[in-house]
């Protein structure tokens, strides 16, 4: 008997071969039987008749007007049309083809014109429905043609054919090392530029610190910049300024302040000793216009991003006055503390302290209202605050990409789960099998079944294979995992984690507040259990 009921979705059941196995994949929320490494071209081709089905994704332009006092660029959005802007968007990917990248893969902006659509739609950057939203070149250029606010670019990154290109987003030009004459697009406020490279070697995200803090940023893998012919919020249009060809860049060529990772303790000021990673800067008012969530951390995640990931974070920016803490100072504190370990920069933290920690109407006159405008309360609360290492640049990521797969929940591991994994490959070995790894004493069962550890442990896997860490491949129906620098990774919580702690701060502290959990409670829990 056929089953007609709505709550009984259909199931593409399409096959194609990859030898002589079909290859089950997941699009579209749906499950298909098909040869997963289609040529680029019949990719674009399937793209296309969807978007004819279901309508162009890039937003387009609602307002033509521009504030001539809020932009310096000398091409605005009420002084050029949509073909021109396409033909800005055409000769820099024409530049990009005729240094190798001929077959780039645009993402289109949101209806804002600083970021990308899927971040005002929370898609995460690796769940396969993104697919559909990336265009090719003469997609994007027809798109702006046709009123679209414009697209970005992602930096080395081979799922977009953009491996070896970096990019550096400069927003104080004159403040930069010479670095060599390259490829500059003009920034859509016209005070700051773009300059386009092609790595030689591995390049890091990073934001500027010390002396060259909030000059701007290196931009490499997985992190956007946005194209020529786009619309800034204010008006003006990025457009290409120069081409000089196109300069190689290495690591080496950047200075310290320019490479990710916090400055040796000799290039912090005297008496800083804390995880600060920059001179702070406090400013007792904040820039106009400031959102906390929109700032970025040293490896390019918002905040916004960050409080879904570190609930314990969140609850922090979200009550002044903590449960848990014996004074606001000491709340102020852990704040820092939780930011600095997310790689935030001092200043940025401080003006985040502002924004989200504002006691003033909301404390008794006793409890110092104004205290977080003092500049020199800020300073010493950021400076005095120790962390023991600053989250993975990789394992960040991977968090953030995996939260929002939950559709903005929690991750799908925590990070007393993420460290029994990990502990599992160093004491059993470099090639496992999932029943291995929950067979193992490593992996506590909390009373739980064991199909229910298994999806446990996978939900590890899938993390940490997202952030490079491991990779798995096929032994007959079995799936290896094999360890690519795991047994090295530092997890939060873990005992060389705690032990840190415990150095920098010079006391016993309550590891709660940290949201870890000693080493001493972990082999408790494991007694229980076993």
């Amino acid at each position: 008997m056929n089953d007609t009921s709505p709550a009984r979705k259909r199931v593409s059941t399409t096959r194609e071969t990859h030898g002589s196995r079909p290859v089950l994949y997941h699009q579209d929320g749906e499950v298909e039987f098909a040869v997963p490494n289609r040529p680029i071209e019949a990719r674009a081709r399937i793209r296309e008749e969807k978007r004819n089905r279901r309508g162009d994704y890039a937003p387009r332009l609602s307002n033509r007007q521009c504030n001539h006092d809020e932009h310096t660029n000398s091409k605005c959005v009420c002084h050029i049309t949509d073909s021109e802007r396409a033909e800005l968007l055409r000769d820099y990917l024409q530049v990009l083809a005729q240094h190798g990248w001929d077959s780039p893969r645009l993402m289109p902006v949101g209806s804002e014109g600083k970021a990308p659509y899927i971040a005002e739609r929370h898609i995460g950057l690796t769940q396969p429905k993104i697919r559909d939203l990336l265009y090719s070149r003469q997609e994007a250029i027809d798109a702006v043609r046709t009123g679209a606010v414009g697209f970005c670019l992602y930096a080395d990154r081979p799922e977009h054919n953009t491996e070896g290109l970096v990019f550096l987003d400069r927003d104080e030009p004159d403040q930069w090392p010479d670095l060599g004459e390259t490829v500059r697009v003009v920034s859509g406020s016209g005070t700051g530029d773009h300059l386009t490279f092609a790595a030689d070697g591995e390049i890091q995200n990073a934001k500027g610190k010390g002396e060259l803090s909030g000059i701007g940023s290196v931009r490499g893998p997985n992190w956007f910049v946005v194209l020529p012919g786009s619309v800034h919020p204010t008006g003006g249009i990025y457009h290409l300024d120069e081409n000089l060809g196109m300069a190689d860049l290495s690591s080496d060529q950047l200075p310290r302040e320019l490479q990710q990772g916090p400055l040796p303790a000799s290039e912090l000021p005297d008496g800083v000793v804390s995880g600060a990673t920059s001179n702070l800067n406090p400013n007792a008012s904040l820039p106009p216009g400031f959102s906390a969530n929109e700032v970025t951390n040293d490896i390019g995640i918002p905040l916004e991003d960050v409080r879904e990931v570190s609930s314990w974070l969140n609850y922090l920016l979200s009550v002044v006055d903590a449960n848990g803490y014996e004074s606001l100072s000491e709340a102020d504190q852990a704040t820092v503390r939780y930011l600095l370990i997310w790689r935030f920069e001092p200043t940025d933290i401080g003006r985040i302290l502002r924004d989200c920690r504002d006691r003033r109407g909301q404390v008794d006159p006793e409890d110092h209202p104004h205290k977080l405008w003092r500049d020199g309360y800020v300073e010493r609360t950021i400076t005095n605050t120790g962390i023991p290492y600053q989250v993975d640049p990789n394992l960040g990521k991977a968090l953030v990409e995996d939260a929002k797969e939950r559709k903005g929940r929690r991750p799908s591991a925590g990070s007393k789960s993420l460290r029994e994994v990990r502990d599992a490959f160093r004491n059993l070995g470099t090639e496992l099998t999932t029943t291995e790894i929950v067979e193992s004493s490593d992996v506590s069962w909390r009373g739980s079944k064991k199909s229910s550890v298994k999806r446990r442990v996978r939900r590890c896997f899938n993390i940490f294979e997202s952030a490079g860490y491991i990779e798995s491949k096929k032994d007959g129906r079995r799936n290896i995992y094999i360890e690519k620098g795991l047994t090295d990774l530092r997890i939060p919580g873990d005992a060389e984690w705690c032990q840190r702690t415990l150095a920098l701060m010079g006391e016993e502290i309550n590891l709660a507040d940290m949201g870890i959990e000693s080493e001493r409670d972990e082999r408790t829990a494991k007694g229980r259990n076993s």
